[in-house]
């Protein structure tokens, strides 16, 4: 595994800004917490999207039928046939769109208990999670490039460092991608884990973003709307993080 980022960087400066690490185990719950790295099927759109249309309709054996699948070009579906509206469940005006999926770690940020659709049946209320899907750097990605997202220069992704040593971590290096944020059912998210040899007894520990990381992650999200202009004041944890690390990684390369 080539590292393309500084290793272990995060980590240093946040213990010296605030005596915590940016990424640590989670030794309290194996249920989903505040900045816990997860793992659940998630959505991300590439470039097609896609829909669904009726080809051959079999009125005697239903599961014999057909569709098209037509590519969504921004323009509503204006018709839906009775039998996928029957077999995905559509109400009258609803219309299937497919994205892509699939299992990818997350960011787990908050917990929401969502009762939309059954106000007055506790039972059947949604506990949720907002989720901020992990995309691994690849080939086409340089070094200048993922070491422009470790500057917080990316408007629209967090670098998050692969594990360090016996720091926690995945095995990758990754993008938090802020496109993607999305919720997820909280019986969706399985804790990520890995060995943890520094406790006892030694065995494999769920991790995740420390609160002073979930927080340097959260203000790079809403310093790009330019609506919140305290966010970037000096002296705050987020510019002097993100100052620091411009600093180190300059230094690290003259």
């Amino acid at each position: 595994m080539v590292t393309k980022g500084i290793p272990n960087l995060y980590n240093k400066i946040c213990m010296d800004l605030d005596s915590q690490y940016f990424i640590d185990w989670v030794t309290d719950t194996a249920s989903p917490c505040p900045g816990m790295i997860c793992k659940s099927v998630v959505w991300y759109v590439k470039s097609d999207r896609w829909y669904l249309e009726e080809a051959n309709y079999d009125s005697f054996e239903e599961e014999k039928s057909t569709w098209y699948a037509r590519r969504y070009t921004g323009r509503y579906p204006q018709s839906n046939s009775s039998n996928v509206m029957k077999h995905f469940k559509l109400e009258k005006e609803e219309r299937l769109i497919t994205t892509n999926g699939k299992e990818r770690p997350v960011v787990a940020v908050s917990r929401a208990v969502d009762d939309w659709w059954n106000p007055a049946n506790t039972a059947r209320h949604e506990k949720n999670w907002l989720c901020i899907p992990l995309f691994s750097y690849k080939e086409r990605h340089t070094q200048e490039y993922v070491l422009n997202d470790q500057q917080l220069k990316n408007g629209t992704s967090f670098y998050i460092p692969s594990y360090y040593d016996t720091f926690p971590g995945l095995n990758f290096e990754s993008s938090v991608r802020f496109q993607s944020i999305q919720m997820i059912k909280e019986e969706h998210l399985t804790p990520v884990k890995m060995l943890c040899s520094t406790r006892e007894p030694q065995m494999s520990r769920p991790f995740g973003l420390t609160r002073l990381g979930l927080e340097l992650l959260m203000y790079h999200f809403y310093s790009q709307f330019n609506l919140f202009p305290e966010l970037n004041e000096a002296g705050t944890n987020y510019a002097l993080f993100k100052e620091e690390v411009i600093e180190r990684i300059k230094s690290a390369r003259s």
